[in-house]
C-alpha cells in the first residue's frame, strides 16, 4: 500500500531543498523575493499532475495566499496581488512614511519615503499605506557609539528588552576607549523604536544612538532591473 504524501510534508521537503528549516522560512523567503513563486510551484505541481488539481483548491493557490499574508502590513493603492518585500537598506516600520518601488520581476519593495534608494527612478514609485495588526513586528537596525566601560553592552540590551523588544542581532566593537555597536531589533511601531532609542541614549557613556540611514546599502537588490 502506497500512502499519498500530505501537501504540508511536500512543503517541508521543498523548504529543506532550499536549505531552510521549515515552511515559515520558506514563506518568508518567497515574500522577500529570494525564491520565485514559480520555482515553488514547479516543485509543488510537477507537469504530470498539474491538470489533476483544481486551481481554486490547489496547494499552490494556498501557498501563494500564505505568502501574501506573510508579507502583510502594506496596502498598495489601486493594485492587488503584488509580491511585496521590505527593503533592508532602510527597514521601514509602521509610523514611517513609506513608498513602494517597483522592481522588475521581483514585485514591489517597500522603502521609507526618505530612503535615497527609492528616489533613483520616480516613475517606478507607488503610493502605499500601512495596514497592520497589533501582533505584527518589524525589524529595524541602529548604531550606538559610546565610551567603553564594563557593563555597557548589558545595560544597552536591558534598555531594549525592558521595552518589550526582541534583539535579533547585536555586535559591539571596542578600541581606544570607545565602543561601536550595531543592533537589529523587532518593534511593532515607530513610537516603540523611538522610546528604545531614547532609553539607550540615557545609558551612561553613550554618545550617540541613531537609526540606520539606508545610504550605506545602496546596492540593495530592490534596485536590480
Amino acid at each position: 500500500l502506497k500512502l499519498k504524501k500530505k501537501p504540508v510534508d511536500e512543503l517541508v521537503e521543498i523548504a529543506q531543498s532550499y536549505g531552510l528549516p521549515d515552511t515559515d522560512h520558506l514563506y518568508a523567503a518567497v515574500g522577500r523575493g529570494d525564491i520565485a513563486p514559480a520555482q515553488v510551484g514547479q516543485k509543488l505541481l510537477p507537469h504530470d499532475r498539474q491538470s489533476d488539481v483544481p486551481t481554486d483548491e490547489s496547494m499552490l493557490a494556498k501557498f501563494v495566499d500564505r505568502v501574501r499574508k506573510s508579507t502583510g502590513g502594506i496596502k498598495v493603492r489601486g493594485v492587488d496581488n503584488l509580491l511585496l518585500r521590505f527593503a533592508q537598506c532602510c527597514q521601514p516600520v509602521p509610523g514611517d512614511p513609506i513608498v513602494g518601488f517597483v522592481t522588475r520581476g521581483r514585485g514591489v519593495t517597500i522603502h521609507r519615503a526618505d530612503c535615497p534608494n527609492s528616489l533613483i527612478d520616480p516613475q517606478r514609485r507607488l503610493q502605499v499605506d500601512w495596514d497592520v495588526d497589533k501582533h505584527q513586528s518589524f525589524l529595524v537596525g541602529f548604531h550606538v557609539f559610546a565610551n567603553d566601560r564594563p557593563g555597557l553592552l548589558s545595560e544597552i540590551t536591558k534598555a531594549i528588552t525592558e521595552s518589550s523588544s526582541n534583539i535579533t542581532h547585536a555586535t559591539m566593537d571596542t578600541g581606544s576607549g570607545l565602543a561601536e555597536g550595531t543592533f537589529t531589533i523587532e518593534v511593532g511601531h515607530l513610537s516603540q523604536f523611538e522610546t528604545i532609542i531614547k532609553r539607550i541614549r540615557q545609558v551612561k557613556g553613550v554618545l550617540r544612538a541613531e537609526r540606520k540611514s539606508g545610504i550605506e546599502e545602496s546596492t540593495d537588490d530592490s534596485l536590480h532591473t
